[in-house]
């Protein structure tokens, strides 16, 4: 086979032509085709399912914005909130603020919307902590074997919170949303020794076997986890408030 460097062979370009057209055809029916209605699916979610739904920026219309249905979820047929992802939903409206100015005021009504939500499905005890619980059963890695009962807590749920009140309190200068945040953090604060684990008692933080400590993501009747998505979540919270409070302890 002779091959001439630096000029295309006829087959060459005939495959060059052929992959363009596609593109040229792929991208014109994707330009010109209607899109699914997101309302399709975003709402119907499996009956089975154990994680809820945040809604995407592309995903808004004027539908959207003026109804704002609650984010629903279902374990084993039954509707059930999740405070990680109604949290995370707002604090997506909160970041198309300065992305969409023109509805800015409009995204910021959502995020105060989404964030009632999470109030409202909060608990404060007597030391000033609000507890964000998972009112199901989980099992762990689909295992029944290792399932959390219900009530069981969430570091990764208190911190997500925790930074949704502090960037609510940095855009509307409301100290209510700081106070809302303080309380959160506070779940963050009070820590367990490993040897006192597992507990049915309400915890999210602990020392482990080499005294660091550990914000733990699935916090409940069974050996901790240590699962570092949700750690790292928790520290985004810790990291938002001591941002804005300078908190030393934080």
């Amino acid at each position: 086979m002779n091959l001439d460097r630096g000029r295309a062979q006829p087959a060459g370009k005939f495959l060059v032509l052929l992959f363009s057209a596609m593109v040229v055809l792929s991208a014109g029916y994707a330009l010109f085709m209607e899109p699914a209605s997101p309302y399709k699916n975003n709402y119907s979610l499996n009956k089975n399912a154990a994680d809820g739904y945040a809604l995407s920026p592309a995903q808004m219309n004027e539908k959207f914005y003026s109804t704002f249905p609650a984010l629903k979820s279902y374990v084993r047929g039954k509707e059930v909130f999740q405070p990680v992802f109604t949290s995370l939903t707002g604090l997506e409206q909160l970041e198309q603020i300065s992305l969409d100015k023109k509805r800015a005021a409009d995204h910021l009504a959502l995020a105060k919307r989404a964030f009632e939500m999470v109030v409202e499905n909060s608990t404060l005890d007597k030391n000033q902590r609000r507890w964000l619980a998972y009112n199901f059963d989980f099992p762990l890695h689909q295992d029944p074997k290792n399932t959390l009962k219900a009530p069981w807590h969430s570091a990764m749920a208190q911190g997500v919170a925790a930074s949704f009140a502090t960037r609510l309190y940095e855009a509307t200068n409301e100290k209510r949303y700081l106070t809302l945040a303080t309380q959160f953090i506070e779940c963050l604060r009070t820590r367990l020794s490993y040897k006192d684990l597992p507990t049915s008692d309400r915890f999210v933080t602990f020392q482990d076997k080499a005294n660091y400590i550990w914000l733990e993501e699935y916090a409940g009747n069974n050996a901790p986890m240590q699962v570092i998505n949700g750690h790292i979540f928790a520290i985004f919270g810790l990291y938002d408030y001591w941002r804005v409070t300078q908190d030393a302890e934080v």
